[in-house]
């Protein structure tokens, strides 16, 4: 299996690793949480709170609790820069 990456003009193959391109923890269904990311238009606090959420309980050796730790903690900072940007303050 190979992706083309494009450098510059020049466009070259280097070989997947599927452990490394598409874990198992990240796909359900045929679905890929990369794919669900972009379709929606995720930026990255958003999109790495859905990654954390879709792989919580499917990640070898990883707990769940963590994994949601993490989920709450990029939407909390998203909520945080979207308040900035209106002007408002944190309700705590």
């Amino acid at each position: 299996m190979t992706n083309k990456y494009q450098s510059g003009k020049e466009q070259f193959e280097k070989p997947r690793d599927p452990v490394v391109d598409h874990p198992d923890y990240y796909n359900a269904n045929g679905i890929e949480v990369l794919d669900v990311i972009a379709a929606f238009n995720l930026g990255f606090n958003t999109g790495n709170a859905l990654k954390y959420v879709c792989r919580a309980g499917h990640k070898p050796g990883a707990d769940s609790i963590i994994d949601l730790r993490k989920a709450a903690f990029y939407l909390n900072r998203e909520i945080e820069e979207l308040e900035k940007k209106r002007g408002e303050r944190k309700n705590e």
